[in-house]
């Protein structure tokens, strides 16, 4: 007897797996967009279905290709966003969106962009010659090895007319025949705070808690402060030969050479120098009746500010090129005692790198506060993106309470608040007749505080990251009758963030 055995073979349809399409965006236009405007995606793999975003705001989509999407720009405020195209399946492509910009003059120079990229004097000429554009300055840059402080930076300025989105988005075309990694920003306007009063603190106790004297060396935590200049004075201790980057406050004076950074009473009659004010918060061992928050810090004054119109304005081009020097010299903290409405794509870059070069940076939240929903204030709000970035609000003592200064502008970026109400620091008299001492307010003063409380965790804690540092910060602060997004983390504690 046979047996037959019978097999019975399942044969199943076996299919490669389709690997999804991730969509592919080579170039967004235009660089600054308003709302209504269209906002072209330009790239590969773009799929029926997908939707895109930019800032939170969802972009209508007016028509699609596999090629091709344009959208319509969704009503934002001032600033930068990211856009983000989400396919059907869920994968996302994310990349810098248009920027917004602001009509307020003192944050723009309007009409006038800064390229950004490697290029000749003779290319930046002929593309300006060729587009209608004047070119007014021009910095080529190798600092170090940091890619932002080895690119060109022109100044240039629109000759047809064109409104300064326009006048951007214009040029912008043209760069990127020539090379799509050139950008168009606006040129940038930053200022610091102004004083309440130049007269001499009276006596009295200064209701601000100054820590004693510690066993801390800080002779090796070196601070740069970026700003009007500062002039020497013996209780500033170690003032490092600085840098000017300023076209100067009196280009007549024969003291106007790059390494002049004296700070020339900025407020036109004013006798205030506000460089000078920020740096003896930082290390003067006397300031009236008080002393510096960081005494012995060596201090590395950066002249980026000078006087226009009785305002200490600084140029944002001059910013980044400051922050490249002040790492080339090997400094440890970054003051950024300045701010503006109008964000600007190279200074955000600039400080990434700095920041992840291991070197923090302190800067100012803003003076807007007493506008109803005040403009976030740049640099500061990158510190939502930047980790060793610290955004300082100020704070008053109402004779109850340490509360959030009324002018200290809120945001979410904020990371902590200091004093920045009756602060007394030396002063120069238009850097020639003498000093005294004078009453300041502003966050400006406030971030000097939080640069010195980093130099003392900085020097007793070598190894810290800037992120670290900025947690140790948060995770020390005193509570306080704030809300957050006006003081941050709360009250700067500077002893205890050191013990």
């Amino acid at each position: 007897m046979h047996k037959f055995f019978v097999f019975f073979v399942l044969l199943v349809g076996c299919t490669n797996p389709v690997t999804p399409t991730i969509s592919e965006i080579n170039n967004v236009t235009p660089r600054v967009a308003q709302t209504g405007d269209s906002v072209i995606l330009r790239g590969k793999g773009f799929v029926a279905g997908s939707n895109v975003s930019i800032g939170t705001s969802n972009a209508a989509i007016i028509s699609s290709t596999t090629t091709e999407l344009i959208v319509t720009m969704p009503n934002l405020p001032i600033g930068e966003y990211d856009l983000v195209l989400r396919q059907p399946n869920g994968t996302e492509t994310r990349v810098a969106g248009p920027a917004v910009l602001g009509a307020d003059n003192t944050d723009l120079v309007a009409r006038e962009i800064i390229v950004t990229g490697v290029f000749t004097q003779s290319e930046i000429s002929s593309i300006a010659s060729s587009n209608g554009y004047q070119v007014l300055q021009l910095n080529s840059t190798s600092i170090g090895d940091m890619p932002s402080c080895n690119r060109s930076y022109a100044a240039l300025r629109d000759t047809r007319g064109r409104s300064t989105s326009t006048a951007i988005n214009e040029l912008q075309a043209a760069l990127q025949i020539i090379n799509p990694a050139y950008e168009a920003n606006p040129r940038s306007i930053l200022a610091g705070s102004q004083t309440t009063s130049t007269k001499v603190y009276p006596q009295g106790t200064i209701p601000i808690p100054t820590p004693s004297p510690t066993d801390i060396n800080l002779a090796n935590i070196k601070v740069a402060i970026l700003d009007s200049g500062v002039s020497g004075h013996p209780s500033l201790g170690t003032l490092e030969t600085g840098h000017n980057l300023t076209n100067f406050d009196n280009p007549a004076d024969p003291r106007a050479i790059a390494t002049d950074v004296s700070d020339l009473g900025i407020y036109g009659n004013s006798t205030t120098g506000h460089g000078t004010g920020v740096a003896a918060l930082i290390s003067a061992s006397s300031i009236g009746l008080s002393t510096g928050y960081a005494v012995g810090t060596p201090i590395q004054p950066i002249k980026v500010c000078q006087t226009t119109n009785n305002k200490n304005q600084c140029d944002g081009m001059d910013v980044v090129l400051g922050i490249c020097q002040a790492v080339a010299r090997g400094t440890n903290i970054i003051n950024l005692s300045l701010g503006g409405k109008q964000p600007f794509r190279a200074l955000k870059q600039v400080l990434l790198e700095t920041s992840n070069k291991g070197i923090s940076i302190i800067a100012a939240a803003g003076n807007n506060g007493i506008q109803n929903n005040p403009p976030a204030n740049y640099p500061a709000a990158y510190a939502l993106e930047i980790p060793g970035l610290i955004a300082v609000a100020a704070t008053e003592n109402n004779g109850t309470n340490w509360v959030g200064s009324s002018y200290s502008t809120p945001g979410n970026y904020v990371t902590i608040a200091a004093p920045g109400t009756n602060e007394t620091a030396i002063v120069t008299d238009n850097g020639v007749a003498g000093y005294g001492t004078a009453t300041l307010e502003g966050t400006s003063f406030a971030t000097p505080i939080v640069s010195a409380a980093v130099a003392r965790v900085k020097a007793k804690n070598p190894t810290w990251t800037p992120a670290q540092i900025k947690s140790r910060l948060e995770n020390t602060a005193q509570s306080i009758p704030c809300e957050k997004n006006k003081c941050g983390a709360g009250l700067l504690d500077i002893t205890a963030a050191v013990q």
